[in-house]
């Protein structure tokens, strides 16, 4: 039985996230607040970060209730062939956004540490069903008065759902 190509597409974002949640640099720079988050111990259950700091829905939270640095993995665009319907290029966008007075870090900024944590994770990744995954691009996102952030688009040369 064939796989729902968008079923796979999904089931793919949530294994990014997972690879994100498994990175210490970047589940210490969503988690703590401090200008050191990377001298920082590394966190016993990262997986917390799931569905809080590392997001699949694009929904960005009330300031008040939120702590921290957070990831928002999407599909963003995608191309159909016409012949048979099929899914061919996607486009994830994985959008980093930090509070705007931590952005600082010892370390350098923090939107930057962990957009280049991405790039080494993700550029050139295979993904089954996705194929091989390319950076082309990104963009400054100022979304609120008090955090604001980078997207980085990452696509592939062809889906193969």
């Amino acid at each position: 039985m064939k796989t729902d190509p968008f079923v796979m597409l999904g089931d793919n974002l949530i294994k990014m996230g997972g690879k994100i949640v498994s990175n210490a640099n970047i589940s210490k720079l969503l988690y703590y607040t401090t200008k050191d988050p990377l001298s920082q111990p590394e966190l016993e259950e990262p997986d917390i970060l799931l569905d809080h700091n590392i997001r699949f829905v694009p929904q960005i939270p009330l300031k008040d209730e939120f702590k921290g640095s957070f990831i928002i993995l999407t599909m963003d665009t995608f191309d159909v062939e016409d012949q048979n319907s099929r899914v061919k290029d996607v486009a994830i966008t994985i959008t980093t956004l930090c509070p705007i007075d931590e952005w600082t870090t010892n370390s350098g900024i923090r939107p930057i540490l962990i957009l280049s944590e991405l790039d080494k994770m993700f550029n050139g990744l295979r993904l089954s069903g996705i194929g091989q995954l390319h950076l082309i691009g990104g963009e400054l996102v100022v979304p609120t008065n008090w955090c604001a952030g980078y997207s980085a688009i990452f696509t592939n040369k062809e889906f193969n759902g």
